[in-house]
């Protein structure tokens, strides 16, 4: 898209007081695509009041920095792949981002779901869900999908206590053999049970749990403060590491190409 093309998109034109329209929208060739969202964002944000002024001019930035991630994603598209975003979509988008619009991580993901909206190579792909399942992920499930995208790992590990009379404790579902912050372990542990019951991650259909004996998991500080609290309490006599090959689904792909 030429330079000038670039600099005459303004999908939002944010005005003084947020609590008006967001109106005031592109120039051809976007000008239809850029009237069409500035209506759908006027539509859902446009009748939001914010009595506390720090609140009113927060969102005012963050709708701003919205605005600039959209505008920007649009503007990489070549003119001849633009089209004009699903409706479903794009209202479900909008309504799902405004209680997001304060994290950083989500303002990407829905800016570059409503960007990639609008061209044709991805109206396969993107489903009108995917703005709901944005607005259920918090920003720490962004950062553990987002891992697990950069770094494809090939399984997950549960760590369990034992007991000598057969019972057994879950300490970790869900972890990596490799993360940056192991003290971080229970929260990656239910972010990756959030994106399973997303339908993001799974289990590998023909994956067999199996022990993990050499695990770097088990050189963090981490667990050798876990398994020194198990022993100063004395219910469990031993511990084990077990392993899962773990998959982005095909419904996790489509939406990791659409929002990451």
């Amino acid at each position: 898209m030429s330079d000038k093309m670039t600099n005459n998109l303004s999908l939002i034109n944010i005005p003084d007081s947020i609590d008006t329209a967001l109106e005031n929208l592109s120039d051809k060739p976007t000008k239809e695509i850029g009237s069409f969202i500035g209506d759908v964002f006027y539509r859902c944000l446009g009748g939001f009041s914010y009595k506390s002024d720090q609140m009113r001019i927060l969102r005012k930035q963050c709708l701003i920095e919205l605005e600039s991630r959209i505008k920007q994603g649009i503007s990489t598209i070549p003119s001849e792949k633009l089209i004009k975003p699903d409706f479903q979509t794009l209202v479900l988008a909008v309504n799902n981002a405004e209680p997001c619009l304060d994290s950083e991580e989500l303002r990407e993901r829905f800016a570059n779901l409503i960007a990639r909206a609008c061209n044709i190579d991805f109206k396969n792909f993107i489903h009108p869900s995917f703005p709901t399942i944005l607005g259920q992920m918090s920003p720490f499930d962004v950062k553990v999908l987002k891992f697990y995208v950069d770094n494809k790992p090939e399984r997950f590990i549960t760590y369990t206590y034992k007991s000598s009379e057969g019972e057994h404790f879950d300490r970790i579902p869900y972890m990596f053999d490799s993360y940056p912050n192991a003290e971080e372990s229970p929260y990656v542990s239910l972010s990756i049970s959030v994106l399973m019951r997303l339908g993001l991650l799974g289990i590998h259909d023909n994956a067999i749990m199996h022990q993990v004996k050499n695990s770097p998991f088990m050189a963090t500080e981490f667990y050798k403060k876990c398994e020194q609290e198990r022993i100063e309490d004395g219910k469990y006599q031993s511990s084990v590491i077990n392993g899962q090959v773990s998959v982005i689904t095909p419904f996790g792909q489509a939406f990791i190409n659409s929002c990451f």
